[in-house]
């Protein structure tokens, strides 16, 4: 359809594509594609389409949920590390060794939560950040320990413990 609502037939869309014939088909392809793709009875009428469909929508909002209380695990804890001690935000920057090392970090742990296996990592995360932030670690060793975390099994972890 045309701006004006009219239709666009083959010989238009071919005069328009000019001599080039593989520019031609591209514009009828993408015609097609996009007239097939607007209507939804038509994907709703391929066999399975909607189960396939249904069930990614679902694997969406399942991963999107474990990804936010990740994120709420890991802020929880971060935060409770740090409740006791009240720091000014240039003393907290110079723990994490400067500007760069704490953008650095940021992005570090958004991989880290990302790759959690195990629900309860992210909670560790945020305690190794949390102690990171008081102080009471040094940037080095909270981002070993972070690497450490990331890699351990957390059974055996708990076997350990």
């Amino acid at each position: 359809m045309t701006e004006e609502g009219k239709e666009i037939g083959f010989g238009e869309i071919v005069k328009n594509a000019g001599s080039n014939l593989v520019d031609a088909l591209g514009d009828i392809a993408e015609v097609g594609l996009d007239a097939f793709t607007t209507s939804a009875d038509a994907w709703e009428s391929l066999p399975g389409v909607k189960i396939v469909t249904g069930l990614y929508k679902a694997k969406v909002s399942i991963k999107q949920n474990l990804d936010l209380r990740k994120l709420q695990d890991f802020l929880t804890s971060a935060a409770r590390a740090t409740e006791p001690c009240k720091q000014k935000k240039e003393d907290v920057i110079k723990h994490f060794g400067g500007e760069k090392n704490r953008q650095r970090l940021g992005e570090t742990m958004i991989l880290l939560l990302d790759r959690a296996d195990d629900m309860q990592k992210p909670a560790i995360h945020g305690r190794i950040i949390g102690e990171l932030m008081t102080g009471k670690l040094s940037y080095r060793m909270a981002m070993s320990l972070s690497a450490i975390l990331d890699r351990v099994v957390m059974d055996d972890l708990e076997t350990l413990a």
